[in-house]
């Protein structure tokens, strides 16, 4: 399986994961989830404005978020064509998953490791609206995370 990243960076924070590290966390979620093929994934780091804009735009809240998860939506007759599968885009604002590290008492790199796959979980499919979904959800967070040695982020802070 490959996974394919694409980091577009629009903020000046000088504390972001390298592609490398992106990518084994995405990919990681992945193998979880026993899913096969080459996929791609776009990831953006935005300033808390531009965050704050698409949350209001796409899920009507006023503030700033620090993750959100646009689903590639392509024709079947599309994706059957092409060799790489596009997953979709994951917008991150690293100023506050800085101060959330910060706050809940976290290593920067495991937080960072935490939001990427709760937002590929999104690019997947899942959600955490209902606390069943939400359950399932956090379990496989907390089993992605425990391959890189990460404790259970919903027990820290």
């Amino acid at each position: 399986m490959k996974v394919m990243v694409e980091i577009d960076n629009r903020c000046a924070s000088g504390q972001l994961p390298g592609e490398s590290l992106c990518q084994s966390w995405l990919k990681a979620t992945l193998n979880y989830l026993q899913l096969e093929g080459d996929f791609s994934v776009s990831l953006q780091f935005l300033p808390r404005s531009e965050a704050q804009a698409l949350n209001r735009q796409y899920r009507g809240k006023s503030s700033a978020t620090n993750v959100l998860s646009f689903p590639a939506q392509l024709p079947t007759a599309v994706l059957e064509n092409l060799e790489i599968q596009p997953l979709g885009d994951i917008a991150v604002c690293p100023e506050l998953v800085e101060s959330e590290a910060v706050a809940q008492n976290k290593s920067l790199e495991s937080h960072w490791a935490h939001i990427l796959i709760h937002g590929m979980l999104h690019l997947l499919g899942h959600d955490h609206v209902q606390e069943s979904a939400a359950t399932a959800m956090e379990t496989i967070e907390i089993g992605v995370l425990k391959k890189f040695g990460i404790a259970n982020p919903y027990l820290i802070g």
